[in-house]
């Protein structure tokens, strides 16, 4: 479902912090750059509630800081 996408996605943002805190820097971008399409896609389904495109929304915020932190960081 698009939740549990969404969920997966989210996950996938920690675990790149996690990688990155480990000295894994490219492979924490390459995790956070799988995880916002996933999101955007949740976001973009008209079919699922509005609360959990919201939430997909902020995730993507969340996700593309994160991303700009590790990038810079390299």
């Amino acid at each position: 479902t698009m939740l549990q996408i969404m969920l997966q996605a989210k996950a996938k943002v920690l675990m790149a912090v996690a990688l990155f805190q480990l000295g894994k820097t490219a492979e924490a971008v390459t995790t956070t750059e799988g995880a916002i399409p996933e999101l955007r896609r949740v976001k973009e389904d008209k079919s699922i509630t509005i609360g959990i495109r919201n939430s997909a929304a902020n995730a993507i915020e969340d996700a593309q800081t994160v991303l700009s932190r590790l990038k810079s960081a390299q």
